[in-house]
């Protein structure tokens, strides 16, 4: 494991070791734990990197309010704005 968390994936290995290593459905529960956080994390790595590149790309462009870009969800409708 060479990553910048690995000390904190030792420790639960540690905890997981020690509290249920005799517990087949808690170790197993703690493995895909593991697991799926490993996979997670590097992850979410890749789409920040990619959405940082994005909106760097943007910003070369053009600024959102030069576009005049419109939302449904953000338009306030007269009922929602008298209450």
């Amino acid at each position: 494991m060479c990553s910048n968390y690995r000390l904190e994936y030792w420790r639960f290995v540690s905890i997981l070791l020690r509290r249920w290593g005799r517990d087949a459905t808690r170790m197993w529960l703690g493995t895909m734990v593991l697991l799926t956080a490993h996979h997670f994390i590097n992850y979410a790595l890749v789409v920040a990197a990619e959405l940082e590149e994005h909106c760097k790309s943007l910003d070369r462009e053009e600024t959102c309010s030069e576009r005049n870009i419109q939302s449904p969800s953000l338009e306030v409708s007269d009922a929602d704005a008298m209450a």
